[in-house]
């Protein structure tokens, strides 16, 4: 496939000359490499028709940040990206920066491997787009309030590394996890501070977590929540998650708060899991995963920090089905469901449940 060099200087060259003629929609067809992060401002549907973004080889860079993603103070406002047709962003040949080797030898923040960035946006949408070959996680929504992401397609890195030869092997293997090519391969992750968002019918395979929930101190907010100037309101809350048809190396879908954030009014509608003779990985870990014994924060939390949370319509192949830790107040699941390797269909023996 031939792709036009340095795409994003094309794309954004279009934003900005329709918003001089005051049009707020702009569509872009075709296939670009993109070597460094097309930038949307506020009042933006970029439409992308029958096109491919692929990441140039070595470069540490998203595909997409909202324009005042690191600006203290300045939130942005009602943008939209959208598919139509065949549309895929693709991170292309992995480029060496991962977690542990983030600002190491001149590497930059972990972040800089992001599809798509969202922060501080009121009122977004993500939809009809495929996103493959992630380098992270391919989107990470922070602090951001009224939005929907739909109708997104995942294709992860499935491959692990011969320690002994160095050889490519296709399949992860959750008991040889040192050998994960690409680690923490999440698809989308809904962060500190964002609210009143409907995510529903994705997709496909991601080497971690498929749709993730989470909110940490330890002992203080994580770094990427810092540089996105997340303002004091934490909180995950009134999250509507359904129709999630994955296979993956952790949970479909996980919700995570740890050392004082809130997590609530959350509901899960409708995830199955679809690793039946899956040639990506062995086994997952459970369906759905609400906190984790790992402290990933500085405390567990308690009952009046996670509540009001509904889980149903559950099919999984994983280990478990649904798994609870920590402290929790008015969790209420209905038909969750464990066949083929599923060995346990819900655990709750480590949560504090009121």
């Amino acid at each position: 496939m031939n792709y036009i060099k340095n795409g994003q200087e094309i794309i954004n060259k279009k934003i900005r000359d329709a918003h001089a003629q005051g049009i707020s929609t702009v569509k872009v067809s075709g296939n670009y490499e993109i070597s460094s992060s097309v930038i949307i401002p506020s009042n933006t549907t970029l439409l992308l028709e029958d096109c491919y973004l692929r990441l140039a080889d070595g470069v540490c860079s998203r595909v997409f940040t909202n324009e005042n993603a690191f600006n203290e103070g300045t939130d942005d406002f009602d943008i939209h990206i959208k598919g139509i047709g065949s549309t895929v962003i693709d991170g292309g040949n992995y480029n060496g920066l991962g977690e542990k080797t983030q600002l190491r030898n001149g590497l930059p923040a972990i972040w800089e491997n992001l599809m798509i960035l969202f922060s501080r946006i009121h009122r977004f949408s993500v939809e009809g787009v495929r996103m493959i070959n992630m380098r992270w996680y391919a989107m990470a929504i922070v602090s951001c309030e009224a939005g929907t992401i739909r109708d997104i397609h995942f294709e992860g890195d499935c491959r692990r590394i011969n320690p002994e030869t160095g050889e490519f092997i296709t399949g992860l293997v959750r008991e040889l996890y040192p050998e994960t090519y690409i680690k923490n391969g999440d698809g989308i992750d809904i962060c500190s501070g964002s609210h009143s968002i409907l995510i529903e019918n994705i997709s496909g395979f991601t080497e971690d977590d498929t749709v993730a929930l989470g909110t940490l101190f330890n002992p203080g907010p994580t770094p990427l929540i810092r540089e996105c100037k997340v303002r004091s309101d934490f909180d995950i809350h009134d999250i509507i998650v359904r129709n999630i048809h994955a296979s993956c190396f952790c949970s479909p879908v996980r919700l995570l708060n740890q050392g004082g954030p809130k997590l609530y009014n959350i509901l899960i509608d409708g995830v199955f899991d679809t690793s039946m003779h899956d040639f990506r990985l062995n086994h997952g870990d459970c369906g759905v995963m609400i906190g984790d014994f790992e402290p990933y924060g500085n405390r567990q939390p308690t009952g009046e920090e996670t509540f009001n949370i509904t889980v149903r319509n559950v099919y999984s192949r994983a280990d478990t089905a649904l798994r609870v830790y920590g402290g929790i107040k008015n969790l209420y699941y209905d038909n969750i469901n464990g066949f083929d390797r599923c060995k346990q269909i819900v655990d709750v023996s480590g949560a504090e449940m009121s």
